[in-house]
């Protein structure tokens, strides 16, 4: 359980960490780490950020941690970049890089390729509206959000675009779209899939 108490500092944000034991996934565990973060945030009336997890090629561990944040609309960030010169961790890691030597260009034999496209799925960039459901599973991309303004303040006009982050490296043959209350204004398979809503939809 969470136990910082309430926070009276303006612009600051709920970090939490989420390594599982021998990084074996146990999803009862996962979701209860994401539930008792998501619970303390919310109740200190704070924006929660998963800043740590991962730390290892096990591809199922690294999904394993990853699905209930996506559950929850919380943003992620993994550990780490590169591993070289982590004087956090004593020997061999490369478990724990996507890019093995940062000196080097990201390519070929220098990047982490299986965790890469574990952890390249996509995300909601930007969104005329309220998120309401996330998830990535199977290579399928499910988004579904209000166009209601978050703070209550009325809805987002007819045309309102959300963007989304489509990473190649989920689709190297291109991706499929099928959307609901908006449609599809980006380049067929552009890196960045661009939704404008339409009139009369309240869900897109």
């Amino acid at each position: 359980p969470t136990k910082l108490g309430s926070v009276d500092t303006t612009n600051t944000v709920f970090s939490y960490h989420n390594y599982l034991p021998n990084y074996v996934p146990i999803p009862v565990i996962e979701d209860l780490v994401v539930g008792e973060a998501q619970s303390y945030a919310k109740a200190a009336g704070l924006p929660a950020f998963m800043t740590e997890f991962g730390a290892t090629n096990s591809q199922s561990s690294l999904t394993a941690s990853i699905q209930p944040v996506d559950a929850d609309l919380t943003s992620w960030t993994e550990w780490t970049y590169s591993g070289q010169g982590d004087i956090t961790t004593a020997g061999n890691t490369n478990s724990e890089s996507l890019v093995y030597n940062p000196a080097l260009p990201p390519t070929g034999d220098n990047v982490n390729t299986a965790n890469l496209t574990t952890l390249a799925e996509p995300y909601p960039q930007t969104v005329s509206g309220t998120p309401t459901s996330f998830s990535f599973k199977n290579g399928i991309f499910t988004f579904s959000y209000s166009t209601e303004r978050a703070d209550g303040s009325g809805s987002f006009a007819a045309g309102a675009q959300s963007v989304v982050s489509v990473p190649a490296i989920e689709f190297p043959n291109g991706y499929q779209v099928s959307v609901t209350g908006g449609q599809v204004v980006s380049a067929p398979d552009a890196p960045v899939l661009v939704i404008a809503s339409i009139g009369g939809a309240s869900t897109v």
